[in-house]
C-alpha cells in the first residue's frame, strides 16, 4: 500500500529500540528430527551447546556469511539468522546433504569453489560470501534424520578424501559479527574436524516484539510505516464486527510509560487507537468484550495524551503484548487489562476487579487476557474477536517459510540479458575507452549495443533483489533491490523499473542470447584457408573507401589509403570470455585471436618502432589481434583491433588507432577516447578466372568452349608442339610459337570442378584437343511376344522390367574422348633418376613438361587410355569393359582418376589472375584479366592461391612448369619465367558473332533470337552445333536468304558447306 499513516506518532516510532538479551547464557530447543517431504519450518543454525551455551548464530547480510552473537540475535539481524532447511534424497550409506535458504534474503547457502583456488591442505579461504551460482551446495551435517546430531561441523566433500568445513573468521566484520571461512581438512571417519564450527539446528526462542519489529515484520518490510495485517485462524465470521488486526493495516506504537515498555498500542489507518471496551458484544449467554477505538488526531485529543484521553480505567486496556515464536510464525496477543462488568453488564461496587497481566503475559502463574476468537453461536458458525483467558486462535504474520513473503514493494527484474537505459537515454556500459569500468554513456551514431557484450547486462535474481553483471566484464557487477513503487538509482542516474522494447530494461532476442561468438569477429577456418581479407577504415569524412595496407609503397609502415590483402590465421585456442551466470538460454561467449600477413609482400603485421605497425618477416614481433565489434554502419560491422601481444605496461592490451596527421597505424592505450574501427571482410576480387563472363561472350552456364591462349608479352600462342627439337616419339607435347607456325590454335575447355565445394573460388578445368562426344545408347528392352515368356535378370530372378531382362540389348552411358592436357609430374616422380624420365622433362634434372594424353571423361571419372585402348575407334570404346580390364590388371588406381574435390590434380588446370582487383570488373579481354595457367601446388596441400605452384612457363623455347622455387609475387610479373596469358574466343580461327554479320566469302551469317539467317548459300548444306559438339540443325537451304530456327541458346557453331565454320550468339 502506498498511502502512509498519520505522522502524529513519528517521534514515538523513531524512539523504538531493538530487543537485546541480558547477559545470561542463551539456550534453545534443538530440532529433534527433519522430514524429507514435509515443511520443516524455520530454524536457526546455532554455534555451541543448545542446552547450556549458544554463542552465535549463522546469518547472511549483504551477501556476507557471518556469525551473530547469541546475545544480539533478537535484534536487527534476527530474521537473517532464520533458515529453511530441506534434505536431498539419498540412498542408504550415503551422506545426508542439507540445503539451507535464508529467510531474510532468500539466498541459498551456496559458495563458489573459486574460494578454494590456491588454498593448501589445512589452509583457510577468504571471508565468504554466498553466490547465486555457487557450486558448493548441499552440506553434510547429521547422518541421522530421525535424531539430529548437535554440535557437529558442517562440511562438503570437494574430492574423494578431502573436505571443507566452516570455521570462524579471524576478526569481526563490523566490530560485532564475525566473518566465516572454509578450511580444508583430510576427511575422517567420524567427521570430527578440529577448529571447525560445531553447529546445531535449533528452534528460535520466543520473543516479545517491539513496535519496530511488528511494523517491519521483523525486517521483512522495506517501509515500516506502511502498516501490517495479521492472519487469524479461525477469524470472526458472519458478524459485522471489525477485527482491527486483520481487516486493515495497522501500526504498533510504543507505550512511553515506565514498566510497560514491552507493550504497544494499536493505531489504525484513520489515526484511532484500539482498546478493549468494558461493553459486551452480546446480551445473551456468555458475555464477550468488544473492541473500540478513540480518535488520536490533534483536534480530537485537544493536547491530551492518549493515557489522559482514555483515563485511568481504560488506559491499560489499550496496551497489547505481542509474544512471537519465529520458527512457527506464531503470535500470541494479550491486552494488559480487561474489565468484566456484572452479569447484567452494569459496573458498580460489585463489579469484579480488572484482570491485569505483567510484561510476561501472566497474572501470577497463569496467562490471561488473550486476544482470541470465540463462538458466539456455534450452531450458526458465528464467531467474534474478543478477550478470553484461553487462546483459541492461531495468529501469524504469514512469513513462516522461505517462500512466504509479506506484502512488499520489493520486486525483481526477470532473469535474462538486457540493455539498461536511464531516464536521460544513456546506456549503462563498459565502453572500450572506459578502463574496464561501468559508466553511463550516450549512444553514438553508427553504434549498435546488441553487437557489443560490453553494453549488455546479465540479470539474475538474488532473493528479492537482482544481481546485474556485465556480459563481457564479469568483475563489473551490482546488487540492486528494485521497488515497484519507485524509480531505481544506478550509478547516480535514475532508471525506471520497466521492461520492454525501448524501455529502461530491454531484453535480448533468443538469437542474441544463443550467439556464442557475439562481440568479436570469428573467421571461418575454411575461408581463412582459401581467402584473403581487406580492412576498410571507418570514417564519415572521406569521399572514398580507405583501406589499410603498405604493399603499394616503398615503406613497410602500414597506413590508411594503401589497400593490401591479408592472409589471416588463428593464433592460440579459441577462448571463453565474459559472464553467463545461470540465465536460461544464455550461451557462453568465445573469441579468437589472429595474426595477419600481407599477401602482396608475404610479410607479417608487426609492432614496430614509435608505437607504429608495419610489415616484416620477423615472426617474433607479430601482432595478435582480437577483432572487437565497435561500429555498425547500415548493417556493415566495423571492428576495433585489439593487440593482445603488445607487452608494454600497464596496457597489455592495446588498440590500433589511426594517426590523423599522417594516416599511419599506431598502438594506442585502451583509454584513448577515440577508437578506430575497420571492416574485416573477405576480399571478393576473384582469384581465378572462370569462363562465364557474358561481357566477354563466354558461356554463362559454364558450358564447354573453344579458346586460344596467347602469351601477353610476345603474343605467341599455345599449340601442339611442332618444334622437332622438343618432340619425342609417343608423347604429344604442349608448345608455343607465333600464330603462323601453328598447326592448330584452338583448345577445348570444360569444367572439372567449378560449381561444387570451393570450385567457386578456384575453378578447375580440363583442357583438350581432338575431342569427341559419344552419345549415350539406350537399352533396347526384351520384345518377346510369347505369353508364357518371363523376363529374367542375369542372376536368375524374375522381373517385370523388360529392360532388365537377359534378352534386352544393353545400352551404355555417354562419354567424351579427347587428348587432355596434363602435367607429367607423376611420371617425373615415378622415373626420377632414371633414363625413362627424359620424355617428361626438358633436360636431365630439368623442368616438368606438359602434354596431351588420350582419355575418357565420364561424369567425374577420368579414364586414361592405355594397353591399346588409346588406338581404338572412339565409337567402339566400352567404358565398363575398360574399367573391368584395368581392375583385372591392377592398374585402375593409376589410370582411373577422379575429378572430385578441392585438391588440385595433375590433369586439371586453373587460371590465376595476376591482378584480382582489376579483374573483378573487367568488360573486355586485356591486361586487366591476365592470368597464369596453374597446375599443382608446392605448398603442402594449400591448393587455393598457393605461394609456390607449378605454372606454365617457357624454358629455352620449351613449354614446362615452374619448379618449387617459383613464387606467385614474382610469377605474376613474369619475374621467374612463368607465362602470363589472355585468351581469344574463336572457333576454327574465326570469331563468334552476336548480331553482327560475318563474311565467309559471299556467304554471311546473322544471329538473332532463336534463329540464324544465312545469305548467299542457296543449295548448300548447313550444320549448326552447340558448344558440346552436338548437331542441332542439319539441313540444305533452298534460298539465298534463309532463316533457320535454332533450338538452343548461347554460342553455336555454324558450318556452311564449303566455308569455314563460325561462332554465332543465339539469344
Amino acid at each position: 500500500m502506498n498511502k502512509k499513516f498519520s505522522t502524529l506518532l513519528a517521534s514515538a516510532l523513531l524512539a523504538v529500540s531493538s530487543f537485546s538479551a541480558n547477559a545470561a547464557n542463551v539456550t534453545a530447543d534443538a530440532v529433534p528430527s527433519l522430514s524429507l517431504t514435509e515443511d520443516n519450518g524455520l530454524v536457526q543454525i546455532a554455534v555451541g551447546d543448545p542446552t547450556s551455551d549458544i554463542t552465535d548464530y549463522l546469518a547472511i547480510e549483504n551477501d556476507s556469511l557471518k556469525l551473530v552473537p547469541a546475545a544480539n540475535a533478537q535484534g536487527d539481524l534476527f530474521l537473517n539468522t532464520l533458515w529453511c532447511v530441506t534434505v536431498e534424497k539419498y540412498n542408504q550409506g550415503q551422506a545426508v546433504k542439507y540445503k539451507f535458504t535464508n529467510k531474510a534474503t532468500s539466498q541459498e547457502l551456496n559458495i563458489s569453489s573459486d574460494y578454494l583456488k590456491d588454498v593448501v591442505a589445512g589452509g583457510k579461504t577468504d571471508n565468504l560470501e554466498v553466490a547465486v551460482d555457487g557450486d558448493i551446495t548441499g552440506w553434510a551435517f547429521s547422518n541421522n534424520l530421525g535424531t539430529l546430531a548437535t554440535e557437529k561441523p558442517m562440511y562438503y566433500y570437494f574430492d574423494t578424501d578431502s573436505v571443507v568445513a566452516f570455521v570462524k573468521g579471524d576478526q569481526a566484520l563490523d566490530g560485532v559479527n564475525y566473518a566465516v571461512k572454509l578450511q580444508k581438512y583430510e576427511s575422517t571417519y567420524d567427521n570430527d574436524y578440529s577448529g571447525a564450527l560445531a553447529f546445531s539446528l535449533v528452534y528460535a526462542n520466543e520473543m516479545t516484539l517491539s513496535a519496530k519489529q511488528i511494523n517491519s515484520m521483523l525486517g521483512m518490510l522495506e517501509d515500516d510505516t506502511d502498516g501490517v495485517k495479521l492472519a487469524f485462524t479461525p477469524n470472526k465470521n458472519k458478524i459485522s464486527q471489525t477485527n482491527y488486526f486483520t481487516d486493515d493495516y495497522f501500526l504498533a506504537d510504543t507505550v512511553a510509560q515506565t514498566g510497560d515498555e514491552k507493550f504497544v498500542r494499536i493505531l489504525t489507518k484513520d489515526s484511532s487507537y484500539v482498546y478493549v471496551d468494558t461493553a459486551y458484544l452480546n446480551t445473551n449467554g456468555e458475555k464477550f468484550l468488544r473492541f473500540n477505538t478513540i480518535k488520536a488526531t490533534a483536534d480530537k485529543m485537544g493536547g491530551k495524551s492518549i493515557a489522559d484521553s482514555l483515563k485511568a480505567a481504560l488506559n491499560d486496556q489499550s496496551k497489547f503484548l505481542f509474544r512471537y515464536w519465529p520458527s512457527k510464525d506464531s503470535l500470541v496477543i494479550q491486552v494488559k487489562q480487561s474489565t468484566m462488568g456484572n452479569a447484567d453488564g452494569v459496573f458498580n461496587t460489585n463489579t469484579p476487579a480488572p484482570v491485569v497481566i505483567d510484561n510476561t503475559g501472566k497474572v501470577g502463574s497463569e496467562y490471561k487476557n488473550y486476544v482470541t476468537v470465540q463462538d458466539l453461536y456455534a450452531a450458526d458458525d458465528i464467531r467474534v474477536v474478543t478477550i478470553y483467558d484461553k487462546k483459541e486462535v492461531e495468529i501469524n504474520f504469514g512469513i513462516g517459510s522461505c517462500t512466504a513473503l509479506p506484502p512488499s514493494h520489493k520486486t525483481a527484474i526477470a532473469e535474462g540479458l538486457y540493455l539498461i537505459r536511464n531516464t536521460e537515454g544513456q546506456y549503462l556500459a563498459v565502453p572500450i575507452h572506459g578502463d574496464s569500468t561501468m559508466v553511463w554513456v550516450s549512444r553514438e551514431d553508427n553504434v549498435e549495443p546488441w553487437d557489443m557484450p560490453a553494453f549488455q547486462w546479465v540479470v539474475e535474481k538474488n532473493g528479492t533483489a537482482n544481481k546485474i553483471t556485465n556480459r563481457e566484464f564479469a568483475k563489473e557487477t551490482l546488487n540492486i533491490q528494485f521497488l515497484d513503487n519507485a524509480d531505481a538509482t544506478i550509478l547516480g542516474a535514475t532508471v525506471k523499473v520497466e521492461v520492454g522494447a525501448g524501455k529502461a530494461f530491454e531484453a535480448a532476442s533468443a538469437a542474441i542470447m544463443k550467439d556464442k561468438y557475439l562481440g568479436y569477429r570469428l573467421l571461418d577456418k575454411d575461408s581463412m584457408r582459401v581467402q584473403t581479407y581487406k580492412l576498410k577504415y571507418w570514417t564519415s569524412f572521406a569521399d572514398k573507401d580507405l583501406y589499410m595496407g603498405a604493399s603499394k609503397t616503398n615503406d613497410s609502415i602500414i597506413y590508411i589509403g594503401a589497400k593490401d590483402n591479408y592472409v589471416i590465421a588463428a593464433v592460440g585456442d579459441i577462448a571463453e570470455y565474459g559472464y553467463t551466470g545461470n540465465v536460461s538460454g544464455l550461451t557462453k561467449l568465445y573469441r579468437q585471436a589472429y595474426t595477419m600477413k600481407s599477401k602482396a609482400a608475404n610479410k607479417y603485421v608487426v609492432e614496430a618502432a614509435e608505437n607504429r605497425y608495419a610489415i616484416s618477416e620477423n615472426v617474433e614481433d607479430m601482432a595478435k589481434f582480437f577483432y572487437k565489434a565497435n561500429n555498425n554502419v547500415e548493417g556493415v560491422k566495423y571492428y576495433a583491433l585489439i593487440d593482445t601481444a603488445y607487452a608494454v605496461e600497464p596496457d597489455l592490451l592495446r588498440k590500433v588507432g589511426v594517426d590523423e596527421n599522417n594516416k599511419y597505424l599506431k598502438a594506442q592505450v585502451m583509454t584513448e577516447s577515440r577508437t578506430s574501427a575497420f571492416t574485416v571482410e573477405i576480399d571478393d576480387a576473384p582469384l581465378y578466372r572462370r569462363f562465364n563472363n557474358p561481357a566477354l561472350e563466354e558461356n554463362v552456364s559454364d558450358g564447354p568452349d573453344s579458346l586460344r591462349f596467347y602469351e601477353s608479352r610476345r603474343g605467341e600462342y599455345l599449340m601442339d608442339e611442332n618444334n622437332q627439337k622438343w618432340q619425342n616419339d609417343g608423347v604429344d607435347y604442349l608448345g608455343i610459337w607465333s600464330e603462323n607456325k601453328a598447326t592448330g590454335l584452338a583448345f577445348r575447355i570444360d569444367t572439372a570442378w567449378v560449381k561444387r565445394g570451393l570450385g567457386y573460388i578456384k575453378p578447375q578445368y580440363l583442357i583438350s584437343v581432338d575431342r569427341h562426344e559419344v552419345a549415350a545408347v539406350d537399352t533396347i528392352p526384351c520384345d518377346a511376344k510369347n505369353e508364357n515368356h518371363k523376363h529374367m535378370t542375369p542372376d536368375g530372378k524374375e522381373t517385370t522390367d523388360a529392360k532388365e531382362c537377359i534378352h534386352a540389348t544393353p545400352g551404355k552411358a555417354g562419354y567424351t574422348v579427347a587428348k587432355y592436357l596434363v602435367s607429367f609430374a607423376d611420371s617425373v616422380t615415378k622415373y626420377a633418376g632414371k633414363d625413362e624420365v627424359l620424355p617428361y622433362v626438358d633436360v636431365a634434372n630439368g623442368y616438368t613438361r606438359v602434354g596431351f594424353v588420350k582419355a575418357i571423361r565420364q561424369n567425374d571419372d577420368m579414364i586414361f587410355l592405355t594397353n591399346g585402348y588409346e588406338k581404338m575407334d572412339v565409337e567402339k570404346l566400352n567404358v565398363d569393359e575398360i574399367i573391368k580390364a584395368y581392375k583385372d590388371a591392377g592398374i585402375d588406381g593409376t589410370y582411373i582418376k577422379s575429378l572430385k574435390g578441392d585438391d588440385h590434380k595433375n590433369y586439371t588446370w586453373s587460371f590465376r589472375y595476376t591482378d584480382p582487383d582489376a579483374a573483378a570488373t573487367v568488360a573486355k579481354e586485356g591486361e586487366a584479366n591476365q592470368f597464369l595457367i596453374e597446375s599443382n601446388t608446392y605448398d603442402g596441400g594449400k591448393d587455393i592461391q598457393p605461394e609456390h605452384a607449378a605454372w606454365i612457363k617457357m624454358q629455352n623455347g620449351c613449354i614446362v612448369l615452374t619448379n618449387k622455387n617459383s613464387e606467385f609475387n614474382n610469377a605474376k610479373t613474369g619475374g621467374d619465367g612463368a607465362l602470363i596469358f589472355n585468351v581469344e574466343n574463336k572457333l576454327d580461327d574465326e570469331l563468334a558473332t552476336d548480331n553482327e554479320e560475318i563474311a565467309t566469302s559471299e556467304v554471311s551469317v546473322l544471329a538473332g533470337e532463336g534463329q540464324v539467317t544465312i545469305a548467299n548459300a542457296a543449295g548448300k548444306k548447313v550444320v549448326v552445333s552447340d558448344m558440346l559438339g552436338r548437331v542441332v540443325v542439319n539441313t540444305v537451304i533452298s534460298s539465298d536468304n534463309a532463316t533457320i530456327a535454332v533450338p538452343v541458346t548461347g554460342v553455336v557453331a555454324v558450318a556452311v558447306e564449303g566455308e569455314a565454320a563460325v561462332k554465332a550468339m543465339v539469344k
